[in-house]
């Protein structure tokens, strides 16, 4: 090869250098750039205001209230926020892999029925107040199914984009229904059941849950508060009817099996009834929200436990020694006597020469704040049989609070038996 050609031929890759750095390369990124560009580039998922789905023919609507949803159409009822708004983000970020222009759609007049957007198979609207900000029709899927065709009302080109959106899509308003079972926004401070002739009231006051029916007894707060928590978190497993004259009697609803309410003070806030269970689904319950036509089914496990027996309610812990503790403690027994804090220590009240064990009154008040207690009679007319007639011993509990110390709690020791000791407090 002699010198010319070696030169023609590095001219020549020079120029191919050339033009696909320059020339190539450039269109190339602009043309992967373009497949990669959003379907609506300048959409803001926050100015939503209003959202309408419509998808094999059935419409479902809802509106924007603050930071939360609210069904509209065809039925009102709070919305499961989190649904529409990946909706929202889904239409924010949606990218289209194919786009057929309007001069491509030329010679072919029927693209409209071709591509399913004629037969209703699906639209989304999307507004702030009654500005439209977005409008498009969702049509089949792509011969491979992994892609649908989309058209923005207005534009008469055609979107490939792909199929997952369809998840977002509700296909009726149950997909979008906020499952939540009680919408209680307020704080609550009563909770009644009743179920058949049982009837278990409890009020909080002074920071503590107390049993007022079917007796007056501490409730254990623990418990209570443990089951409020979990009775909050109760999903709806499923809604039956929204029908307003649906037969009642057929969920056993007509004389629920246990009415379960929560109130502020005198104020009820919400009433769950309690049905039957379905024929094939025996951990649910149909239930409903009084006053509120939906029936759906939920879980019964955390219910049930609202109609056990009221023992199972009541406080066992013998005293609750309060946070500000101790001050005084009155004995009264074969020698009666008073104990008084003093500073970080103990003192008999009135005596001047008598030295108290620290350690001891500790390990007593210990011992009463730790001793739970069986109920071995919730109503007694005579306390001779126990020993508590004229108890053996009885101690006085007092904390700081009015000038005389206020009392938290007088205990009665009655009859020893070989097991057990009876008290009454």
């Amino acid at each position: 090869m002699n010198s010319r050609t070696t030169w023609i031929c590095v001219a020549i890759a020079g120029l191919l250098f050339v033009f696909i750095f320059f020339v190539e390369h450039p269109l190339r990124v602009r043309s992967n750039a373009a497949l990669n560009t959003t379907v609506f580039p300048a959409f803001d998922t926050n100015a939503a205001t209003h959202i309408e789905v419509r998808r094999d023919r059935r419409e479902v609507r809802a509106v924007r209230s603050g930071n939360s949803w609210a069904l509209t159409s065809p039925i009102e009822y709070p919305a499961a926020t989190g649904q529409i708004e990946k909706l929202l983000s889904a239409l924010a970020d949606l990218q289209w892999q194919t786009r057929l222009s309007a001069e491509e759609l030329k010679n072919r007049p029927k693209a409209q029925e071709e591509f399913g957007f004629t037969a209703g198979n699906g639209s989304i609207v999307v507004k702030n107040g009654r500005t439209i900000l977005l409008n498009l029709l969702v049509g089949t899927n792509t011969p491979v199914g992994e892609q649908i065709y989309l058209q923005v009302v207005g534009d008469a080109g055609v979107y490939v984009v792909n199929a997952d959106l369809l998840r977002f899509l509700p296909r009726s308003p149950n997909d979008w229904r906020d499952r939540t079972l009680f919408q209680i926004k307020q704080p609550i401070n009563s909770v009644k059941s009743r179920s058949g002739n049982k009837v278990l009231a409890l009020f909080h006051t002074n920071n503590l849950w107390r049993m007022t029916m079917p007796l007056q007894a501490r409730a254990d707060n623990s418990r209570v508060e443990e089951l409020l928590d979990k009775t909050a978190r109760l999903q709806v497993a499923a809604f039956e009817t929204d029908d307003p004259p649906a037969d009642l009697d057929i969920f056993g609803l007509q004389t629920p099996d246990m009415d379960l309410s929560f109130a502020l003070e005198t104020n009820v806030l919400a009433t769950l009834q309690v049905g039957r269970s379905p024929t094939n689904e025996p951990a649910q319950v149909f239930a409903r929200i009084q006053n509120q036509n939906s029936i759906f089914r939920v879980a019964r496990e955390t219910l049930d436990q609202w109609r056990g027996p009221h023992t199972n309610f009541v406080d066992r812990h013998l005293v609750n020694i309060p946070s500000n503790g101790i001050v005084q403690i009155d004995v009264r027994g074969d020698d009666s006597f008073s104990l008084q804090r003093n500073g970080t220590g103990w003192a008999i009240r009135g005596a001047t020469n008598v030295v108290v064990d620290p350690d001891l009154v500790r390990d007593v008040l210990s011992f009463l704040g730790r001793a739970e207690v069986d109920i071995e009679k919730e109503v007694v007319a005579d306390f001779t049989a126990y020993g508590l007639k004229a108890p053996v011993l009885q101690y006085t509990l007092r904390a700081a609070g009015t000038p005389s110390n206020s009392v938290i709690a007088q205990i009665d020791f009655g009859t020893n038996q070989p097991d057990k000791i009876f008290v009454r407090r």
